[in-house]
């Protein structure tokens, strides 16, 4: 594929924060150009984003089919990307027509500066539009190995679990096992250096060696899982440790649904690497806990701290059940009755809200938006879970099945899914619009998906 070169505009502006991973980042401004040889079918231009963002940032840029001077105008188009409040990893798509040859930053509005990885496997490139779905789904199986880099948080947790999943899945896919392994590895191997610990927090700050939250700690599953005594482990712990209240919840000043997924899980894996009885106790504790205060009635909620928020969010429904069923799989479904009954229930509950397409509505009871690939992978992945421990039917598997069609049928030409619901930066209202993103924490809910069902 054609190579992408960036050439910079004549003034510069400040990072500001360490870029994703240590990778050279390259600040987008009027002037900027990105330009390549030019291809001869359409292609798609896919730029990464290297820091986290907390501001609008709308760019406008103008395409050409050589240099500004003897430009052919009547070719010229003119694209949008909208970097708004955009997350480490995330990716714009820009359709670049044949004989195109560079794409010039023209506009900016908005007080945020979009940095973008300007080298290695995450820097900027051009893939065929005209692709089957047979390649796609095989760049998919590439970029999930090579490509789904992003922050160091449930983010990055959420592609760790699918390497690891299809990782010791045999003959689940193309790629041996061992091929899996390898790549989770290298994802490992850009944040941890044997038994340091370094990364990037939301806001990207460098952090050494300690934890900063709750939903940090979710890579931590898979780290323990390989060594439940690396010393990342004991990072947590301390953490996990401050976190603490007086009823032994752990939260960061309200309780949420992430916690079921990334401190009760990874707690639970540690647990029985140490064989710690205590800490599994800890770990059911977290989960009973926010079935006390996020199920109110039929509902769940993702938050609650004066109030409950978000009600029937899918992703904070990923997180609620996909850390009930991974946890009471690496426990046993007899280590808590109740709470398997539970699983088995609120499992029945959610098939009820499915898509005819497969998927789920961003808030499961509010049609007319678009659906959200994430939740809807984590969903039902952990269908397949609760399936595997006896407390969902066969109905589960079929529904889940529905899913991964459906969402192989959002794989782009750069193998990432789209349709994801963004990040939540500014709270509940901006998840009840038709925004939608391409994030890499989405291919790894979709490849513990492919996991689970193979």
């Amino acid at each position: 594929m054609p190579q992408v070169t960036l050439s910079h505009a004549p003034t510069g502006c400040e990072v500001g924060q360490e870029p994703l991973a240590g990778f050279t980042a390259r600040c987008l401004q009027i002037g900027s150009q990105l330009s390549w040889l030019a291809p001869a079918s359409d292609q798609v231009l896919v730029l990464i984003v290297a820091t986290d963002m907390r501001a609008d940032c709308l760019m406008t840029l103008r395409t050409s089919t050589g240099s500004e001077k003897g430009a052919d105008t009547n070719t010229a188009t003119e694209l949008t990307c909208d970097a708004s409040f955009a997350s480490h990893g995330q990716r714009f798509h820009l359709a670049i027509p044949a004989g195109i040859t560079s794409a010039t930053v023209t506009g900016i509005s908005g007080d945020g500066h979009c940095w973008i990885v300007g080298e290695g496997p995450l820097q900027p490139q051009l893939f065929p539009v005209d692709t089957t779905p047979a390649q796609r789904l095989a760049q998919a199986e590439h970029s999930l190995r090579q490509a789904a880099i992003c922050q160091f948080s449930w983010m990055g947790g959420c592609v760790l679990d699918g390497l690891h999943a299809l990782a010791h899945t045999p003959g689940s896919q193309e790629a041996p096992v061992k091929v899996w392994q390898t790549a989770k590895e290298q994802w490992l191997a850009h944040f941890v250096n044997r038994d340091q610990l370094h990364y990037q927090l939301p806001y990207g700050e460098p952090v050494d060696n300690a934890f900063y939250n709750i939903e940090a700690t979710l890579p931590v599953a898979v780290i323990a899982a390989d060594n439940p005594q690396h010393p990342v482990c004991d990072y947590a712990l301390a953490m996990w440790e401050t976190k603490t209240k007086e009823d032994g919840a752990i939260h960061d000043g309200q309780i949420t649904a992430e916690a079921s997924y990334t401190t009760a899980y990874p707690m639970a894996v540690i647990a029985v690497g140490r064989n710690d009885a205590a800490l599994r106790e800890r770990a059911l504790l977290q989960l009973r806990l926010r079935r006390q205060r996020l199920v109110v009635g039929d509902d769940i909620y993702l938050r609650h701290g004066d109030i409950h928020t978000f009600k029937n969010w899918a992703r904070g429904l990923t997180w609620y059940l996909l850390g009930l069923a991974r946890t009471l799989t690496v426990l046993g479904r007899d280590s808590d009755p109740e709470l398997a009954t539970h699983l088995q229930e609120r499992c029945r509950w959610v098939l009820g809200f499915q898509r005819p397409d497969g998927l789920w509505n961003n808030f499961l009871d509010e049609p007319g938006y678009p659906p959200d690939s994430s939740g809807s992978a984590g969903i039902a992945t952990a269908l397949v879970l609760a399936h595997d421990l006896g407390l969902a039917d066969e109905h589960a598997i079929a529904a889940a099945r529905r899913t991964r069609t459906a969402l192989q049928d959002l794989i782009q030409a750069d193998g990432f899914i789209a349709s994801v619901a963004p990040n939540n930066k500014r709270g509940e209202k901006e998840q009840h619009t038709h925004r939608r993103t391409i994030e890499p924490f989405a291919l790894g809910l979709y490849a513990q998906l492919v996991a689970s069902l193979d």
